[in-house]
């Protein structure tokens, strides 16, 4: 009789292992997501540097604010970093961007191809919620406009980026167009004591563009509180949004 329970305990058992590796667990971030593995055609396995090595000191850089705010600042931290396996996919980073955030530029060597994901500008508006900044060519396949075919792109002979931004918001868009950062070609890691110095960046007109309607609507930009040490910033009042 202890044979038989032994026996039906171990295919219990079994059967219990059997059914745990029928599933395949995905974590992301917090959350995790249970995908049975009768629906999967394959399962990859890479190594963490096919997602992106870790992010190595360039030099420093000088940016040029067009569309949103408007001015130059020098100094900005530059790191680099594979986002492939392969090496010809990289990513620039400049650090301490508009209101302290970084901004993730990506370029392909083997393309040539240069352009800017979504990203978070670090500016809330007290009514229309996180300005966001990208590839105009981007918001544009995703919002369905119809902008002119001008790309972002990078010169490795020169050191300059010039990136084809769009600032918008859930409501509408900015104005967009060129802005650039141009490398200094410094190879010396920044001392964590090195002072930056306020630069003022003067804030253009802006216009925002209803995605619903086509028509401007008043727009009144609140400054926001700059972090410690960062650049100090002007913003407009009284402008107008597109919707």
């Amino acid at each position: 009789m202890k044979k038989l329970f032994t026996l039906i305990g171990a295919l219990l058992l079994w059967q219990a292992m059997a059914v745990a590796q029928n599933y395949l667990h995905i974590s992301s971030g917090e959350s995790t997501e249970v995908v049975p593995m009768a629906e999967l055609d394959s399962v990859t396995v890479r190594g963490a540097n096919f997602y992106g090595s870790a992010w190595r000191y360039l030099g420093t850089g000088t940016y040029t604010y067009t569309q949103f705010v408007s001015g130059v600042v020098p100094g900005h931290s530059i790191y680099v970093r594979n986002a492939n396996d392969g090496g010809a996919h990289k990513q620039y980073q400049v650090r301490d961007w508009y209101l302290g955030n970084p901004l993730v530029i990506d370029y392909d060597e083997a393309t040539g191809d240069c352009w800017v994901e979504p990203q978070f500008t670090g500016y809330v508006h007290a009514n229309y919620g996180n300005v966001w900044v990208a590839e105009t060519s981007l918001y544009a396949a995703s919002h369905g406009q119809d902008f002119d075919e001008e790309r972002s792109s990078f010169d490795p002979a020169t050191g300059l980026f010039q990136l084809y931004l769009i600032y918008y918001v859930d409501a509408g868009y900015f104005g967009y167009g060129y802005e650039t950062l141009q490398l200094d070609g410094a190879t010396r890691a920044p001392s964590r004591n090195r002072e930056v110095q306020p630069v003022k960046l003067e804030a253009k007109p802006l216009v925002i563009t209803s995605k619903a309607t086509g028509k401007r609507v008043p727009l009144t930009l609140t400054k926001p509180a700059a972090p410690k040490g960062s650049e100090q910033l002007k913003m407009n009042t009284g402008n107008e949004i597109f919707k």
